[in-house]
Protein backbone atom coordinates (compact mmCIF):
# COMPACT_ATOMS: atom_id res chain seq x y z
CA UNK A 1 0.00 0.00 0.00
CA UNK A 2 1.16 3.59 -1.34
CA UNK A 3 1.99 5.94 1.27
CA UNK A 4 -0.19 9.10 1.16
CA UNK A 5 1.59 12.11 -0.54
CA UNK A 6 2.86 14.85 1.73
CA UNK A 7 0.07 17.42 0.13
CA UNK A 8 -2.33 14.82 1.37
CA UNK A 9 -1.19 14.91 5.03
CA UNK A 10 -0.93 18.35 5.16
CA UNK A 11 -5.05 18.43 3.93
CA UNK A 12 -5.59 15.81 6.68
CA UNK A 13 -3.87 17.89 9.27
CA UNK A 14 -5.92 20.92 8.59
CA UNK A 15 -9.19 18.86 8.49
CA UNK A 16 -8.51 17.14 11.58
CA UNK A 17 -7.99 20.21 13.67
CA UNK A 18 -11.43 21.28 15.01
CA UNK A 19 -10.56 25.15 14.68
CA UNK A 20 -11.20 24.65 10.88
CA UNK A 21 -13.69 22.61 10.83
CA UNK A 22 -16.10 24.74 12.90
CA UNK A 23 -15.18 27.63 9.76
CA UNK A 24 -17.49 28.10 7.46
CA UNK A 25 -15.05 27.61 4.48
CA UNK A 26 -15.34 23.81 4.77
CA UNK A 27 -19.69 24.53 5.37
CA UNK A 28 -21.52 21.36 4.20
CA UNK A 29 -24.00 23.75 3.07
CA UNK A 30 -25.25 23.14 -0.51
CA UNK A 31 -26.32 26.08 -2.55
CA UNK A 32 -29.44 25.15 -4.62
CA UNK A 33 -32.60 26.24 -5.88
CA UNK A 34 -35.17 27.70 -3.93
CA UNK A 35 -39.12 28.27 -3.95
CA UNK A 36 -39.88 32.12 -4.21
CA UNK A 37 -41.74 33.55 -1.40
CA UNK A 38 -42.45 37.05 -2.37
CA UNK A 39 -44.32 37.91 -5.70
CA UNK A 40 -43.15 40.29 -7.72
CA UNK A 41 -45.76 43.24 -6.97
CA UNK A 42 -44.49 42.57 -3.43
CA UNK A 43 -40.93 42.91 -4.30
CA UNK A 44 -41.57 46.29 -6.15
CA UNK A 45 -43.83 48.04 -3.06
CA UNK A 46 -40.93 46.63 -0.59
CA UNK A 47 -38.78 48.59 -2.61
CA UNK A 48 -40.81 51.64 -2.85
CA UNK A 49 -41.52 51.88 0.63
CA UNK A 50 -37.45 51.83 1.15
CA UNK A 51 -36.61 54.74 -1.19
CA UNK A 52 -39.71 56.55 0.27
CA UNK A 53 -37.92 56.81 3.73
CA UNK A 54 -34.37 57.13 2.17
CA UNK A 55 -33.46 61.00 2.88
CA UNK A 56 -33.99 62.99 -0.45
CA UNK A 57 -30.78 64.19 -2.41
CA UNK A 58 -33.10 67.92 -2.40
CA UNK A 59 -33.63 67.43 1.03
CA UNK A 60 -33.28 71.08 2.91
CA UNK A 61 -32.20 69.23 5.63
CA UNK A 62 -29.32 67.19 3.89
CA UNK A 63 -25.97 68.38 3.60
CA UNK A 64 -22.18 66.47 3.48
CA UNK A 65 -19.60 66.77 5.17
CA UNK A 66 -15.70 65.83 3.62
CA UNK A 67 -14.19 62.78 4.53
CA UNK A 68 -10.77 62.96 2.91
CA UNK A 69 -11.90 61.59 -0.64
CA UNK A 70 -15.46 60.69 0.23
CA UNK A 71 -18.66 62.96 0.81
CA UNK A 72 -20.86 61.31 3.46
CA UNK A 73 -24.14 63.11 3.74
CA UNK A 74 -25.82 63.41 6.69
CA UNK A 75 -29.02 65.15 8.23
CA UNK A 76 -29.18 68.06 10.10
CA UNK A 77 -32.12 68.31 12.89
CA UNK A 78 -35.01 69.26 11.53
CA UNK A 79 -36.61 72.68 12.33
CA UNK A 80 -40.21 72.74 12.98
CA UNK A 81 -42.46 73.51 10.12
CA UNK A 82 -43.88 76.22 10.49
CA UNK A 83 -47.43 77.57 8.97
CA UNK A 84 -47.52 78.73 5.59
CA UNK A 85 -49.78 81.75 6.72
CA UNK A 86 -46.79 82.48 9.13
CA UNK A 87 -43.94 82.63 6.91
CA UNK A 88 -45.18 85.91 4.83
CA UNK A 89 -46.50 88.69 6.47
CA UNK A 90 -49.38 90.67 4.77
CA UNK A 91 -47.31 93.29 3.33
CA UNK A 92 -45.25 90.80 1.72
CA UNK A 93 -47.83 89.08 0.38
CA UNK A 94 -47.72 88.76 -3.30
CA UNK A 95 -51.06 90.47 -5.27
CA UNK A 96 -53.14 87.76 -7.28
CA UNK A 97 -52.72 90.42 -10.15
CA UNK A 98 -49.22 88.81 -10.63
CA UNK A 99 -50.55 85.45 -10.93
CA UNK A 100 -53.36 86.37 -13.33
CA UNK A 101 -50.66 88.19 -15.30
CA UNK A 102 -48.35 85.18 -15.77
CA UNK A 103 -51.29 83.36 -16.80
CA UNK A 104 -51.78 85.10 -19.79
CA UNK A 105 -47.86 83.43 -20.80
CA UNK A 106 -49.47 80.04 -20.75
CA UNK A 107 -49.69 78.80 -24.03
CA UNK A 108 -51.31 75.01 -23.45
CA UNK A 109 -48.37 73.67 -21.55
CA UNK A 110 -45.95 75.66 -22.26
CA UNK A 111 -44.31 79.05 -22.48
CA UNK A 112 -42.88 81.37 -25.01
CA UNK A 113 -39.24 81.93 -24.09
CA UNK A 114 -37.92 83.53 -27.32
CA UNK A 115 -38.07 87.01 -28.47
CA UNK A 116 -40.43 86.20 -31.82
CA UNK A 117 -43.66 87.48 -32.44
CA UNK A 118 -45.26 85.07 -29.67
CA UNK A 119 -42.94 86.83 -26.97
CA UNK A 120 -44.11 90.34 -28.43
CA UNK A 121 -47.76 89.65 -28.07
CA UNK A 122 -47.48 87.97 -24.97
CA UNK A 123 -45.57 90.83 -23.12
CA UNK A 124 -48.22 93.22 -24.83
CA UNK A 125 -50.91 91.34 -23.60
CA UNK A 126 -49.39 91.30 -19.80
CA UNK A 127 -48.63 94.86 -20.40
CA UNK A 128 -52.13 96.27 -21.23
CA UNK A 129 -53.56 93.97 -18.46
CA UNK A 130 -51.23 95.44 -15.64
CA UNK A 131 -51.54 98.92 -18.00
CA UNK A 132 -53.31 101.11 -14.58
CA UNK A 133 -51.57 98.40 -11.86
CA UNK A 134 -50.24 99.95 -9.11
CA UNK A 135 -47.60 98.19 -6.24
CA UNK A 136 -46.51 100.22 -3.34
CA UNK A 137 -44.03 97.63 -2.02
CA UNK A 138 -40.81 98.48 -0.53
CA UNK A 139 -37.91 97.47 -1.95
CA UNK A 140 -34.81 97.80 -4.47
CA UNK A 141 -32.62 95.51 -6.81
CA UNK A 142 -30.01 95.54 -8.84
CA UNK A 143 -31.80 93.75 -12.48
CA UNK A 144 -29.59 93.21 -15.84
CA UNK A 145 -31.38 91.44 -18.78
CA UNK A 146 -31.50 91.77 -22.69
CA UNK A 147 -34.79 92.67 -23.92
CA UNK A 148 -36.18 92.71 -20.24
CA UNK A 149 -39.85 91.16 -19.84
CA UNK A 150 -42.51 90.49 -17.37
CA UNK A 151 -41.60 87.15 -17.86
CA UNK A 152 -38.42 86.89 -17.13
CA UNK A 153 -38.56 88.66 -13.41
CA UNK A 154 -39.09 86.98 -10.31
CA UNK A 155 -41.94 87.83 -8.06
CA UNK A 156 -39.31 90.17 -5.67
CA UNK A 157 -38.48 92.02 -9.19
CA UNK A 158 -42.01 92.45 -10.25
CA UNK A 159 -43.00 94.31 -7.41
CA UNK A 160 -39.93 96.90 -7.63
CA UNK A 161 -40.91 97.67 -10.93
CA UNK A 162 -44.51 98.25 -10.99
CA UNK A 163 -43.57 99.95 -7.31
CA UNK A 164 -41.31 102.26 -9.22
CA UNK A 165 -43.53 102.72 -12.04
CA UNK A 166 -46.38 104.17 -9.73
CA UNK A 167 -43.86 106.40 -8.17
CA UNK A 168 -42.44 107.55 -11.49
CA UNK A 169 -46.11 108.60 -12.88
CA UNK A 170 -46.63 110.23 -9.96
CA UNK A 171 -43.61 112.18 -10.61
CA UNK A 172 -41.31 110.99 -8.39
CA UNK A 173 -37.76 110.52 -10.20
CA UNK A 174 -35.89 107.81 -8.40
CA UNK A 175 -32.76 105.82 -9.30
CA UNK A 176 -33.72 102.35 -11.17
CA UNK A 177 -31.60 99.46 -13.30
CA UNK A 178 -31.11 100.07 -17.12
CA UNK A 179 -33.57 97.11 -17.23
CA UNK A 180 -36.55 99.15 -15.42
CA UNK A 181 -36.09 101.94 -18.44
CA UNK A 182 -35.84 99.35 -21.52
CA UNK A 183 -39.01 98.36 -19.99
CA UNK A 184 -40.89 101.08 -19.46
CA UNK A 185 -39.69 102.81 -22.88
CA UNK A 186 -41.54 99.06 -24.23
CA UNK A 187 -44.81 100.31 -22.26
CA UNK A 188 -44.65 103.51 -23.92
CA UNK A 189 -43.96 102.58 -27.63
CA UNK A 190 -46.85 99.91 -27.63
CA UNK A 191 -49.11 102.87 -26.45
CA UNK A 192 -49.73 101.18 -22.91
CA UNK A 193 -50.58 103.81 -20.05
CA UNK A 194 -50.69 106.64 -22.31
CA UNK A 195 -52.71 107.85 -25.65
CA UNK A 196 -50.32 107.57 -28.68
CA UNK A 197 -49.85 110.62 -30.88
CA UNK A 198 -48.42 113.80 -29.51
CA UNK A 199 -49.14 113.23 -25.88
CA UNK A 200 -47.37 109.84 -26.38
CA UNK A 201 -44.41 111.40 -28.06
CA UNK A 202 -44.30 114.19 -25.01
CA UNK A 203 -44.26 111.53 -22.40
CA UNK A 204 -41.57 109.00 -23.98
CA UNK A 205 -39.33 112.49 -24.44
CA UNK A 206 -40.00 113.47 -20.79
CA UNK A 207 -39.24 110.33 -19.38
CA UNK A 208 -35.87 110.24 -21.90
CA UNK A 209 -34.81 113.70 -20.32
CA UNK A 210 -35.29 112.21 -17.13
CA UNK A 211 -33.06 109.43 -17.26
CA UNK A 212 -30.59 110.64 -20.14
CA UNK A 213 -27.01 109.50 -19.18
CA UNK A 214 -27.77 106.77 -16.74
CA UNK A 215 -26.77 104.35 -19.70
CA UNK A 216 -24.72 104.73 -23.03
CA UNK A 217 -27.03 101.92 -24.68
CA UNK A 218 -30.31 103.94 -23.02
CA UNK A 219 -29.39 107.06 -24.58
CA UNK A 220 -28.78 105.73 -28.46
CA UNK A 221 -31.51 103.45 -28.20
CA UNK A 222 -34.00 106.18 -27.01
CA UNK A 223 -33.22 108.41 -29.63
CA UNK A 224 -33.79 106.21 -32.44
CA UNK A 225 -37.12 105.09 -30.72
CA UNK A 226 -38.38 108.58 -30.47
CA UNK A 227 -37.72 108.83 -34.10
CA UNK A 228 -39.57 105.82 -35.27
CA UNK A 229 -42.68 107.01 -32.72
CA UNK A 230 -43.11 109.85 -34.47
CA UNK A 231 -43.05 108.23 -38.02
CA UNK A 232 -45.59 105.46 -36.65
CA UNK A 233 -47.77 107.38 -34.79
CA UNK A 234 -47.79 110.74 -36.99
CA UNK A 235 -46.47 113.47 -35.01
CA UNK A 236 -45.59 116.59 -36.06
CA UNK A 237 -42.39 116.74 -37.75
CA UNK A 238 -41.55 120.08 -36.12
CA UNK A 239 -41.30 118.44 -33.12
CA UNK A 240 -39.07 115.79 -33.78
CA UNK A 241 -35.11 116.30 -33.25
CA UNK A 242 -32.94 115.44 -36.27
CA UNK A 243 -30.71 112.21 -35.48
CA UNK A 244 -27.45 111.75 -36.39
CA UNK A 245 -26.87 112.26 -40.61
CA UNK A 246 -29.63 114.56 -40.95
CA UNK A 247 -27.21 117.12 -42.15
CA UNK A 248 -25.59 115.21 -44.56
CA UNK A 249 -29.00 113.86 -46.10
CA UNK A 250 -30.13 117.61 -46.32
CA UNK A 251 -26.89 118.79 -47.82
CA UNK A 252 -27.09 116.29 -50.57
CA UNK A 253 -30.75 117.57 -51.20
CA UNK A 254 -29.27 120.62 -51.42
CA UNK A 255 -26.95 120.13 -54.31
CA UNK A 256 -28.98 117.70 -55.73
CA UNK A 257 -31.65 120.40 -56.55
CA UNK A 258 -29.04 123.00 -57.83
CA UNK A 259 -27.90 120.29 -59.90
CA UNK A 260 -31.22 119.74 -61.67
CA UNK A 261 -31.62 123.33 -62.19
CA UNK A 262 -28.68 124.08 -63.70
CA UNK A 263 -29.14 121.03 -66.21
CA UNK A 264 -32.72 122.23 -66.98
CA UNK A 265 -31.30 125.71 -67.72
CA UNK A 266 -28.25 125.33 -69.51
CA UNK A 267 -26.48 128.14 -70.78
CA UNK A 268 -27.01 130.54 -67.68
CA UNK A 269 -24.19 132.41 -66.13
CA UNK A 270 -24.52 131.01 -62.49
CA UNK A 271 -24.16 132.37 -59.56
CA UNK A 272 -23.16 135.73 -62.01
CA UNK A 273 -27.00 135.60 -62.86
CA UNK A 274 -29.82 134.85 -60.47
CA UNK A 275 -31.34 131.12 -61.46
CA UNK A 276 -34.36 130.32 -60.59
CA UNK A 277 -35.00 127.14 -58.18
CA UNK A 278 -31.42 127.76 -57.55
CA UNK A 279 -29.94 128.70 -53.86
CA UNK A 280 -27.46 131.30 -53.04
CA UNK A 281 -24.22 130.58 -53.38
CA UNK A 282 -23.03 130.73 -49.76
CA UNK A 283 -26.37 128.01 -49.22
CA UNK A 284 -23.79 126.00 -51.71
CA UNK A 285 -21.04 126.52 -50.22
CA UNK A 286 -22.42 125.66 -46.46
CA UNK A 287 -23.53 122.18 -48.03
CA UNK A 288 -20.38 121.61 -49.68
CA UNK A 289 -18.66 121.94 -46.27
CA UNK A 290 -20.54 119.85 -44.65
CA UNK A 291 -20.66 116.93 -47.31
CA UNK A 292 -16.33 117.65 -47.53
CA UNK A 293 -14.46 115.28 -45.73
CA UNK A 294 -12.11 118.30 -45.72
CA UNK A 295 -13.31 120.25 -42.85
CA UNK A 296 -13.63 123.58 -44.50
CA UNK A 297 -15.74 125.34 -42.48
CA UNK A 298 -12.73 125.15 -39.77
CA UNK A 299 -10.70 127.12 -42.05
CA UNK A 300 -9.68 130.67 -41.13
CA UNK A 301 -9.11 132.26 -44.60
CA UNK A 302 -13.23 130.35 -45.63
CA UNK A 303 -14.60 132.11 -42.41
CA UNK A 304 -13.15 135.59 -42.89
CA UNK A 305 -13.49 135.71 -46.92
CA UNK A 306 -17.04 133.65 -46.71
CA UNK A 307 -18.46 135.59 -50.27
CA UNK A 308 -15.41 135.01 -52.35
CA UNK A 309 -15.32 131.62 -51.32
CA UNK A 310 -19.05 131.12 -52.17
CA UNK A 311 -18.49 132.45 -55.31
CA UNK A 312 -15.30 130.81 -56.41
CA UNK A 313 -17.17 127.34 -55.23
CA UNK A 314 -20.44 127.78 -56.65
CA UNK A 315 -18.75 128.28 -60.27
CA UNK A 316 -17.05 125.22 -60.12
CA UNK A 317 -19.64 123.17 -58.82
CA UNK A 318 -21.67 124.66 -61.89
CA UNK A 319 -18.31 123.70 -64.20
CA UNK A 320 -18.65 120.34 -62.54
CA UNK A 321 -22.35 119.72 -63.18
CA UNK A 322 -21.72 120.35 -66.69
CA UNK A 323 -18.53 118.69 -67.60
CA UNK A 324 -20.32 115.30 -65.84
CA UNK A 325 -23.31 115.73 -67.86
CA UNK A 326 -21.38 116.04 -71.13
CA UNK A 327 -18.76 113.39 -70.94
CA UNK A 328 -19.70 110.67 -68.17
CA UNK A 329 -22.42 108.58 -67.54
CA UNK A 330 -23.15 109.23 -64.32
CA UNK A 331 -24.12 113.18 -63.02
CA UNK A 332 -22.01 114.63 -60.79
CA UNK A 333 -23.99 114.14 -57.55
CA UNK A 334 -24.72 110.67 -58.14
CA UNK A 335 -21.24 110.32 -58.60
CA UNK A 336 -20.42 111.39 -55.08
CA UNK A 337 -23.36 110.07 -53.09
CA UNK A 338 -24.84 107.06 -55.37
CA UNK A 339 -28.36 107.77 -56.53
CA UNK A 340 -31.45 108.46 -54.67
CA UNK A 341 -32.62 105.11 -53.20
CA UNK A 342 -36.08 103.67 -51.37
CA UNK A 343 -34.57 101.06 -48.60
CA UNK A 344 -36.96 99.33 -46.28
CA UNK A 345 -36.64 100.19 -43.11
CA UNK A 346 -37.10 98.78 -39.30
CA UNK A 347 -39.31 100.63 -36.83
CA UNK A 348 -37.91 100.15 -33.17
CA UNK A 349 -35.41 98.11 -33.72
CA UNK A 350 -33.49 96.30 -30.50
CA UNK A 351 -37.41 96.69 -28.91
CA UNK A 352 -39.77 94.59 -27.92
CA UNK A 353 -42.56 95.82 -29.56
CA UNK A 354 -46.57 94.71 -30.55
CA UNK A 355 -49.21 95.66 -32.52
CA UNK A 356 -52.78 94.56 -32.78
CA UNK A 357 -52.83 95.06 -36.37
CA UNK A 358 -50.59 96.03 -39.53
CA UNK A 359 -50.42 99.76 -39.77
CA UNK A 360 -52.56 101.31 -42.62
CA UNK A 361 -50.77 102.70 -45.62
CA UNK A 362 -49.36 105.75 -45.41
CA UNK A 363 -46.79 107.59 -46.27
CA UNK A 364 -44.42 110.21 -43.64
CA UNK A 365 -42.34 112.99 -44.55
CA UNK A 366 -40.60 113.70 -42.29
CA UNK A 367 -38.54 116.66 -44.19
CA UNK A 368 -38.22 117.67 -47.97
CA UNK A 369 -34.66 115.41 -48.08
CA UNK A 370 -36.47 112.62 -46.23
CA UNK A 371 -40.17 109.83 -46.34
CA UNK A 372 -41.48 107.22 -45.14
CA UNK A 373 -43.46 104.93 -47.08
CA UNK A 374 -45.41 102.12 -45.65
CA UNK A 375 -47.16 99.78 -47.87
CA UNK A 376 -49.34 96.35 -46.64
CA UNK A 377 -47.47 96.60 -43.20
CA UNK A 378 -43.63 97.13 -44.15
CA UNK A 379 -41.89 100.51 -44.01
CA UNK A 380 -39.70 101.41 -46.86
CA UNK A 381 -37.49 104.71 -46.71
CA UNK A 382 -36.72 107.30 -49.19
CA UNK A 383 -33.54 109.45 -49.61
CA UNK A 384 -31.29 111.59 -52.39
CA UNK A 385 -28.32 109.53 -52.00
CA UNK A 386 -26.87 105.91 -51.19
CA UNK A 387 -23.97 106.80 -49.29
CA UNK A 388 -24.92 109.17 -45.70
CA UNK A 389 -21.12 109.93 -45.48
CA UNK A 390 -18.64 112.99 -45.53
CA UNK A 391 -16.36 112.07 -49.48
CA UNK A 392 -13.08 112.39 -50.27
CA UNK A 393 -12.44 113.59 -53.41
CA UNK A 394 -15.18 116.33 -52.40
CA UNK A 395 -13.02 116.99 -49.77
CA UNK A 396 -9.77 117.17 -52.08
CA UNK A 397 -11.28 119.49 -54.31
CA UNK A 398 -12.40 121.72 -51.67
CA UNK A 399 -8.95 121.56 -49.59
CA UNK A 400 -7.47 122.77 -53.58
CA UNK A 401 -9.84 125.57 -53.72
CA UNK A 402 -8.69 126.61 -49.85
CA UNK A 403 -5.23 126.36 -50.61
CA UNK A 404 -5.42 128.12 -54.44
CA UNK A 405 -7.29 131.12 -52.89
CA UNK A 406 -4.97 131.46 -50.36
CA UNK A 407 -2.23 132.08 -52.75
CA UNK A 408 -4.30 133.93 -55.14
CA UNK A 409 -4.84 136.45 -52.81
CA UNK A 410 -1.36 137.83 -52.52
CA UNK A 411 -0.48 140.88 -50.76
CA UNK A 412 -3.33 142.97 -52.57
CA UNK A 413 -6.54 141.53 -52.20
CA UNK A 414 -8.05 144.53 -53.42
CA UNK A 415 -7.19 143.66 -56.88
CA UNK A 416 -9.88 142.29 -59.45
CA UNK A 417 -8.36 139.82 -61.44
CA UNK A 418 -8.83 136.89 -63.39
CA UNK A 419 -8.67 133.18 -62.09
CA UNK A 420 -8.42 130.12 -64.17
CA UNK A 421 -9.39 126.87 -62.46
CA UNK A 422 -8.38 123.76 -63.57
CA UNK A 423 -9.52 120.16 -62.90
CA UNK A 424 -8.02 117.38 -65.06
CA UNK A 425 -8.76 118.84 -68.92
CA UNK A 426 -12.08 120.86 -67.47
CA UNK A 427 -10.29 124.55 -67.29
CA UNK A 428 -12.60 127.48 -66.71
CA UNK A 429 -12.19 131.32 -66.18
CA UNK A 430 -13.47 133.49 -63.54
CA UNK A 431 -13.43 137.02 -63.17
CA UNK A 432 -14.07 137.65 -59.36
CA UNK A 433 -13.97 140.91 -57.27
CA UNK A 434 -11.45 141.59 -54.77
CA UNK A 435 -9.54 138.48 -55.70
CA UNK A 436 -6.01 138.13 -57.39
CA UNK A 437 -3.65 135.98 -58.63
CA UNK A 438 -3.72 132.33 -60.28
CA UNK A 439 -6.20 129.71 -58.85
CA UNK A 440 -5.26 125.82 -60.51
CA UNK A 441 -6.92 122.85 -59.07
CA UNK A 442 -4.53 120.28 -60.31
CA UNK A 443 -4.97 116.53 -59.38
CA UNK A 444 -8.26 116.84 -58.31
CA UNK A 445 -10.72 113.99 -59.04
CA UNK A 446 -13.70 115.20 -61.61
Amino acid sequence: MSQPSRAQRIVDKLLSDERYKQSSVFSERVYRDEPIIRTGRQAYAKSTRSQANAPRRDDPRQTTMDLGDERTPFLRPRVPDVPRTARVTAPQAMPSRYRKMRSLARVGATRARTYSNGASRIFYAQAKYMEDFEDDFEGSCDYLQYFPTYEDMSNYQLRCYFSWRTRLRKGEVSPAPAAFLFLHAYELICGVGSMVGKEGYDELKAFFERYAGTSPAFDVHMNRWMHDYAIYYDVDPALVESQGGTDIIEAVSLIRRAETALLSQQGVAWPDKPLAGLPDPSSVLDALCKLSRYRADKSRFIRDHTDDVAWVAAHVFARMVDHCHKRRKTDYVDGLFGVATLSSYTVFPSAIFYAEKPHADTTYVMSASETYVCQRGFWWRKLPCRKVETNRELGALMHAIDARMRKAMGDNPLTTRTITLTCGKLTTGVTLRPLGGLLMLRNCSS
